[in-house]
């Protein structure tokens, strides 16, 4: 199995007007690509890709509006907000502000061996068990929010910890 990269994803990275900052590229990872950036205000269409995807709002509020084959009602996302959306399935976007973002992909083969069944569509704010994960993995902008080692859960066989030390900072 080769790395995952910008292929393995919906195509919101390759955007015009997303800063990538740092990125798991290079590090051979199979099943797991990761990416910070800041991301300019946007309104596109992407097709589903091979891989599960989770944003995570460093900053805000912003405005976003997502959907499938179309845009739901807008919603005011605080700093913090979860965004999961499943494999193979479209996704249309507008994002209303400037925005510091963490994306995870995580290969759908790994989320079924890990998880025993497939991920279905969920919103921001649902992000279950997940939600107790990110803390331990991007450092937090605001030092008093910064988790501890010890309160971190483990990851499971398929999802690697990793810590902004480890990601390489993307040359410009």
């Amino acid at each position: 199995m080769s790395e995952m990269g910008l292929g393995d994803t919906h195509g919101i990275l390759a955007r015009p007007g997303v800063r990538p900052v740092r990125t798991s590229a290079g590090l051979g990872w199979e099943r797991l690509y990761v990416s910070t950036q800041r991301e300019l205000p946007y309104r596109d269409a992407f097709q589903g890709a091979g891989s599960n995807l989770v944003i995570l709002h460093l900053d805000g509020p912003v405005t976003v509006r997502r959907g499938r084959r179309g845009l739901t009602a807008a919603q005011q996302v605080p700093p913090g907000g979860l965004f999961l959306h499943p494999a193979a399935t479209e996704l249309d976007v507008e994002l209303g502000g400037s925005l510091n973002t963490v994306h995870v992909y995580l290969s759908d083969s790994a989320l079924q061996a890990t998880a025993g069944r497939r991920l279905t569509g969920v919103g921001v704010g649902h992000g279950g068990g997940i939600r107790d994960l990110l803390p331990c993995l991007v450092e937090s902008h605001h030092p008093a929010q910064k988790a501890s080692a010890s309160s971190c859960p483990s990851p499971g066989p398929a999802i690697t910890r990793w810590t902004k030390a480890q990601l390489p900072t993307v040359k410009r």
